[in-house]
């Protein structure tokens, strides 16, 4: 399945070398989760840490089991960023919290990075430009203005870091309500629909929703030709309360459910594992 728009000339035969390319390098799968924490009155906002990372992790040992099933190689997970996925849409740096209860406190840095310290500049800026590009593929399903593609350096800094031109990249970004504000209208709108992010000092004002949840969104990228990537379609993952609190090890948390990755890796294309129906 490729993106919008009409079959271009030559687009079977890219997409032929595509595959091959992903047969023989297998998948990169590069994982970002974001979740955010709509505190009552008196009490800051903050995205996450502990919580982000653990659902991140979560969800990248998930997919490997999916591409697993379908008999489709890959790497291990890489997590290069906590909220990557806002690398554009966070002008002013935002709260941060290193777990639900923690004070939160303003980041020096967001993104968060977290690679380590002798990760190569040239590769965090490959990292960041990645999620950049995402984020804006995602927003609008569209060709890419030339300043958000990645250029061939990027591209090529990428492949070596990763270790393949095929990637798979999944982002998961959620809300959890406090529940003092079970009847407050709360500004999650970006984590579950998209829109703008007007990010004031320490704080997400967000479009206005009711509800918490994850939304799960992926695309496949073939660094080697640089093509437009394909999109999944988007998936909720546990749109209900409660969603931090299925973060207890005694219960399965939703994105660590197979259905909702099944049903995002089937809509990119990939094959199905044996005895599932499309």
């Amino acid at each position: 399945m490729l993106t919008a728009g009409c079959a271009a000339p030559g687009a079977a035969e890219r997409e032929a070398a595509q595959r091959a390319r992903l047969a023989q390098q297998g998948f990169a799968v590069v994982v970002d989760a974001c979740l955010y924490r709509q505190n009552p009155p008196l009490v800051s906002n903050a995205f996450l840490r502990r919580e982000s990372l653990a659902a991140a992790a979560a969800i990248g040992q998930n997919l490997l089991r999916q591409l697993d099933a379908r008999a489709l190689r890959h790497g291990s997970v890489s997590i290069p960023f906590l909220c990557g996925s806002l690398a554009e849409d966070a002008p002013v740096k935002p709260n941060v919290a290193e777990a639900l209860g923690a004070p939160a406190k303003v980041a020096t840095v967001f993104p968060v990075p977290l690679a380590e310290a002798s990760t190569p500049a040239a590769v965090l800026d490959a990292q960041r430009a990645l999620f950049v590009m995402t984020s804006e593929q995602l927003r609008e399903p569209r060709p890419l203005s030339p300043r958000r593609e990645l250029s061939p350096a990027q591209r090529a800094t990428l492949r070596q870091a990763l270790g393949s031109s095929q990637v798979l990249v999944v982002i998961a970004r959620g809300a959890s309500i406090s529940s003092a504000l079970a009847t407050t209208d709360v500004v999650l709108g970006l984590l579950l629909g998209g829109g703008g992010c007007r990010l004031g000092e320490g704080d997400c004002e967000l479009q206005s929703t009711t509800h918490e949840g994850m939304r799960a969104d992926a695309l496949w990228l073939d660094l080697e030709d640089g093509s437009a990537p394909r999109l999944a379609k988007p998936v909720d993952i546990g749109e209900r309360r409660g969603l931090l609190a299925d973060l207890d090890p005694l219960l399965m948390p939703p994105y660590a459910e197979s259905a909702w990755v099944e049903r995002l890796l089937g809509s990119l294309g990939l094959p199905l594992a044996p005895g599932k129906a499309r």
